[in-house]
């Protein structure tokens, strides 16, 4: 009977011990915790300061007005390049030749006329100006022969449209010289009525302006014209259904076009305060992500503000020709810049009064220090030290400011 008593008591203490020392752990565990909270901190992820460059910039949808003229022939027929697709040319260039079926077998006749009067005997009184003309035919079969052949290439249609000249006038000096009732003067008088015939079968197009020769049309041309771009508003625009990114166009048999290459215009539709806010020769720094990562500089030249949204036309002069195919296409908007010491927004606490701080790591303790914000763009931020608060490049900072502390201690960084 005693024997169970002592071991009743003995359980009883082992239980009083145990209610003690879950009090003690307990004890300690709210100690560590109200020194953690009120004299401690953990800052998981801190950043080094680097040098760099923030950009505040929107995307938006931007659409390509141009200076381009159409030139058709009046004749149908098919369009023969003289000069090649995306070349440029000054005015009044020659650029294609539009001939219908019957212009090749005149042609034909005609070159065959112009052999026969050529290899006739050459008058004594025009030797000389014919030998003139051999001469011009011999120097310009040299200069293709000895000169770089990529750029006798490019060149060899030009120099064989100068022979071709210089042969024709050889062969019509024959036929001028021959008496009525000779063989020269029966090919002279046959070669005038075949080149009458060959003026209502074929066309020499020229070019209206100087720019750059496009043979395909993409139905825009009068759509998104000079005229049109003050009348230029939100639901225009928006219900035009114009398809995004580069368009391939059509070819037509008697027509192309020539775009000026000196300038053009781009329209973008914007809800943002910097567009609203925007006025007339502000310059805007561009890009277009879809087509080159090269910056411009655009010009405002129209704006409209159209209930929330502002309608701005730029003005711009470089990467007209990569635009080329282009109506509709991603405009990126770079309205402000700034360079310098480089920081997430994140490490940025901003006080009620204004005022901006961030904390630099500093052993075990987070030093807050008042700085200057240059530009947010709500991911980076470019910002200076006050005086009086020395901030250097790689100083370590806490990547959220939001919840550091000054006067903790950092346990865990």
């Amino acid at each position: 009977m005693k024997t169970a008593k002592k071991v009743y008591r003995r359980k009883q203490n082992n239980g009083i011990n145990l209610g003690k020392f879950i009090i003690f752990v307990a004890f300690c565990a709210y100690i560590i915790m109200f020194v953690y909270t009120f004299f401690a901190q953990n800052i998981d992820e801190t950043v080094n300061i680097t040098y760099g460059t923030v950009e505040a910039k929107e995307m938006v949808t931007g659409y390509i007005t141009r200076n381009e003229k159409i030139v058709s022939a009046d004749i149908l027929g098919d369009l023969y390049p003289v000069v090649s697709e995306g070349e440029r040319v000054s005015k009044k260039q020659k650029v294609a030749v539009v001939k219908n079926a019957n212009s090749d077998n005149i042609e034909a006749k005609i070159k065959d006329i112009k052999n026969k009067l050529s290899l006739l005997a050459t008058p004594a009184i025009f030797n000389n100006d014919i030998k003139l003309l051999e001469n011009d035919v011999s120097s310009s079969l040299n200069s293709l022969m000895l000169g770089n052949y990529n750029e006798n290439f490019s060149n060899l249609t030009s120099v064989r449209n100068k022979i071709e000249d210089k042969l024709s006038k050889k062969a019509l000096i024959i036929g001028e010289a021959g008496t009525k009732g000779t063989l020269e003067n029966e090919y002279y008088e046959e070669l005038k009525k075949y080149e009458s015939q060959l003026t209502n079968t074929r066309e020499e197009l020229s070019a209206p302006i100087a720019g750059t020769v496009a043979y395909k049309l993409d139905g825009y041309e009068s759509v998104f014209s000079y005229n049109a771009i003050g009348d230029y508003d939100v639901e225009t625009l928006e219900n035009m259904n114009v398809p995004s990114g580069e368009l391939v166009g059509t070819t037509k048999k008697n027509s192309f076009k020539i775009v000026d290459n000196i300038e053009g215009y781009v329209t973008v539709i914007s809800g943002s305060e910097e567009a609203l806010n925007a006025r007339v020769d502000k310059k805007i720094k561009l890009r277009f992500p879809e087509i080159s990562n090269e910056e411009i500089s655009g010009r405002v030249e129209y704006l409209t503000i159209d209930g929330d949204k502002a309608v701005i036309t730029l003005r711009i002069n470089r990467m007209l020709e990569n635009l080329i195919n282009y109506r509709k296409t991603k405009v990126e908007m770079i309205w402000n810049s700034a360079e310098g010491l480089l920081v997430p927004s994140t490490a940025i606490k901003y006080e009620e009064n204004g005022e901006a701080e961030i904390y630099v790591i500093n052993g075990r303790r987070a030093i807050e220090k008042s700085v200057d914000v240059e530009l947010d763009n709500g991911e980076d931020a470019i910002i200076t030290s006050k005086e009086g608060y020395g901030i250097i490049l790689y100083d370590r900072i806490a990547k959220d400011a939001k919840n550091v502390s000054e006067n903790k201690i950092i346990i865990s960084n």
